[in-house]
């Protein structure tokens, strides 16, 4: 998929057993660096992936964050 400022799309996530969808939302920052924000369990999350993914917003377990980076990856 190619990306581009306000491009959206859905991925599914398996957490505590039960599976769905997360929307997300492509977003770059004014110097063009690529993020993405969404909503997970009620809070507004930003992951963003240097050389790995990292959370610029809210608060998600690492593990949680690598999860969501990979389903991610498989949409971009």
């Amino acid at each position: 998929m190619e990306t581009a400022e306000g491009k959206n799309f859905t991925i599914e996530i398996t957490t505590d057993g039960t599976a769905g969808p997360i929307h997300v939302n492509y977003k770059e920052t004014t110097d063009g660096i690529p993020y993405y924000e969404f909503e997970f369990k009620g809070q507004k999350i930003q992951l963003r992936k240097d050389n790995k993914w990292e959370q610029i917003w809210g608060d998600l377990s690492p593990e949680m964050t690598d999860q969501i980076g990979a389903a991610i990856d498989q949409k971009k």
